[in-house]
């Protein structure tokens, strides 16, 4: 699984990527079983919360390892990553990418907007060093 890190002197953020194939993950998805491809490809620990913490998406999937249901300081920020991860194109050769959030980390100086525009700018630049 490739890691990326992104690093300021305000902000940290740690996204792991999963290239698993496209066939295999529809499948999943479709008959219910992802929690059951993730454990058997070491992907998640057995005892990971899955519920909240897992966003599926027509092309992609995202999972908080975490646990923390995407929020950091009692915020969400959900869709700082959804919109990352939408502004890109994935399928490479019948790949289907699960994006894993690993760590987040902000100063406390900054207002939510602006957290939010920075942690999509972030995840779009590790996605783009990535993929």
């Amino acid at each position: 699984m490739n890691n990326q890190e992104f690093t300021t002197q305000d902000f940290k953020l740690t996204l792991r990527l999963h290239n698993g194939s496209q066939d295999d993950l529809k499948n999943s998805i479709e008959n219910d079983t992802l929690y059951n491809y993730l454990l058997t490809n070491h992907l998640i620990s057995p005892n990971f919360n899955f519920n909240n913490n897992v966003v599926i998406s027509t092309n992609f999937i995202m999972i908080d390892l975490r646990s923390l249901k995407f929020m950091y300081n009692g915020c969400i920020y959900t869709d700082s990553f959804k919109d990352a991860f939408v502004n890109n194109k994935f399928y490479k050769n019948g790949d289907f990418p699960i994006f894993f959030l690993q760590d987040i980390h902000i100063r406390n100086l900054y207002e939510f907007n602006y957290i939010n525009t920075k942690l999509t700018d972030m995840a779009t630049e590790i996605i783009t060093n990535l993929m």
